[in-house]
């Protein structure tokens, strides 16, 4: 819990200026927040077991840390660990073109079986729009044609 307050911060107090109410949030200044040993060296309470008296003890004596480079959160989609990586296309080039050139620099890459990777973004939203377009065409087309024949109360004459 410290840990958390010394990172995240925690509000402690509420300040009442008129009307208005504004938290009083309390967290290590960011020269001791970024500073590994600073939070190692900080100090863990518990109540020992044996004899029930509180002590403290630091963070670097339970816990040795590692530094790694990960993901800061795992996200997922239909329950499968995802990565999302995105970019913005400059005007200069054609975001189809880009997509493309992605494509085949992906095509030359050694596949894992275990990965899969998709592109998505405004080009598959174009798409799902052009077949909603298209079925709406369609559907438009085959109403028009039914109250042309309900008209003329034929199907050979329109």
């Amino acid at each position: 819990d410290a840990l958390r307050t010394a990172l995240y911060g925690r509000e402690v107090s509420t300040y009442k200026q008129g009307e208005d109410d504004y938290p009083v949030n309390i967290r290590l200044k960011d020269e001791y927040r970024y500073d590994p040993e600073a939070l190692t060296s900080m100090r863990v309470t518990f109540r020992d077991q044996t004899n029930g008296q509180i002590r403290q003890v630091p963070i670097s004596a339970l816990a040795t840390p590692h530094y790694t480079s990960t993901f800061s959160a795992v996200k997922r989609e239909d329950l499968k660990r995802m990565v999302q990586v995105q970019s913005n296309v400059t005007d200069e080039f054609k975001k189809e073109q880009v997509v493309n050139n992605v494509i085949a620099a992906f095509a030359n890459y050694p596949k894992d079986p275990r990965f899969t990777y998709q592109f998505t973004g405004e080009l598959e939203e174009q798409a799902k729009q052009m077949s909603f377009l298209s079925t709406a065409l369609m559907i438009a087309v085959f109403l028009i044609f039914m109250i042309i024949v309900a008209q003329f109360n034929s199907a050979a004459i329109p």
